[in-house]
């Protein structure tokens, strides 16, 4: 019974830190991807480039 609670314990911290390891990822790539969009002039454009890039779903609040 404790050897399986370990387990759980040590998958679970593993899940966490996957995500963590992935959100930072994600926003590495919208860093990215606001910056080389940052270039079109209209906001139409910019929003259709970046919708390109990032997924909808994965899409990160445009900074103020």
């Amino acid at each position: 019974m404790k050897r399986e609670r370990y387990y759980m314990k040590t998958s679970m911290t593993n899940e966490s830190q996957l995500e963590q390891t992935k959100s930072i990822k994600m926003l590495d790539t919208w860093e990215k991807t606001y910056k080389d969009c940052e270039r079109l002039i209209t906001t139409y454009d910019f929003y259709s480039c970046t919708a390109k890039r990032v997924p909808k779903n994965k899409m990160a609040p445009i900074p103020a």
